[in-house]
């Protein structure tokens, strides 16, 4: 898929960061944008600066009313999505045994259930209008290399690397519809990651106050993005290797190196052999 004209593309995270890159690196290819996330005014901001060819809609991606909703938006104009992009991320950190219930409910529910919620909501459409299209979840680095500090996170990002892979073996077993799986695993880019808990949901507030190791890995955290690869340039980069079909796109010329090796693995072994246990 190289001509994004009149294309429908879903963006999860499309406020800010590599979500708002995509949005704008689509849109400048002529796809039809739908735009979601839970920080409304930011959404509304990114998004009308697209004009005509992208459409604001506030969702919270671990709601799963809430991501059907944006399912139905999608599909009351269009027969189905041709690109998903489910981005959604937060983060919380500290030492493993110090993080509440409510930090594990919040990562997971953002960067595990909702990439599920994403899939399961837009991909059946995909399959039934049998006209191909591409699925991309952002995992990150810290999905394929563990981190101090970084428990749900990381966790979460093993995760949706998972998800990506189990999503193409299954799609595998679906003759003739052509959709393609990516997973992104970013490295360091200039988002707002480190301040994720401003969208933290009030229902999920009440836990300790921040202890020293969580204050360290958020400045950690804070200073890499920092000075990683600006946001929209990482997005360009992104969507052309998804556009090429590639299954892991990174964003750092170090992890790059490693990539062509897994995807080549990955076609030789591709279409999967279900093992049967007795």
């Amino acid at each position: 898929m190289q001509d994004l004209e009149g294309k429908v593309a879903v963006v999860t995270g499309a406020a800010s960061g590599i979500g708002a890159g995509l949005c704008r690196a689509l849109a400048q290819r002529g796809a039809r944008v739908f735009g979601a996330d839970v920080e409304a005014a930011r959404l509304t901001e990114t998004v009308a600066a697209l004009g005509e060819r992208a459409v604001a809609h506030v969702t919270d991606v671990s709601d799963p009313g809430s991501v059907a909703a944006l399912a139905r938006r999608v599909h009351e104009d269009h027969a189905a999505a041709d690109l998903v992009f489910a981005n959604a991320g937060v983060f919380a950190g500290g030492l493993l045994w110090e993080g509440s219930d409510r930090d594990w409910d919040w990562v997971l529910g953002v960067n595990v259930r909702g990439v599920v919620h994403t899939i399961r909501e837009l991909v059946p459409a995909m399959l039934a209008a049998r006209r191909g299209g591409h699925v991309a979840i952002t995992a990150s680095l810290a999905g394929v290399v563990s981190a101090p500090l970084s428990g749900p996170y990381c966790t979460s990002k093993f995760a949706a690397v998972a998800l990506a892979e189990c999503l193409h073996h299954d799609l595998s077993l679906q003759p003739g519809h052509g959709i393609g799986v990516s997973c992104v695993v970013p490295s360091a880019v200039r988002t707002d990651i480190a301040r994720a808990d401003r969208n933290r949901p009030h229902d999920l507030d009440g836990h300790p106050l921040p202890s020293e190791a969580t204050a360290m890995v958020t400045a950690a955290l804070a200073a890499a993005t920092a000075d990683g690869r600006d946001a929209d340039d990482a997005a360009t980069h992104i969507l052309d290797r998804v556009l090429a079909g590639e299954f892991y796109v990174a964003t750092s010329d170090s992890f790059d190196r490693l990539v062509p090796v897994v995807n080549d693995t990955r076609q030789r072994h591709a279409p999967p052999q279900l093992l049967m246990y007795d």
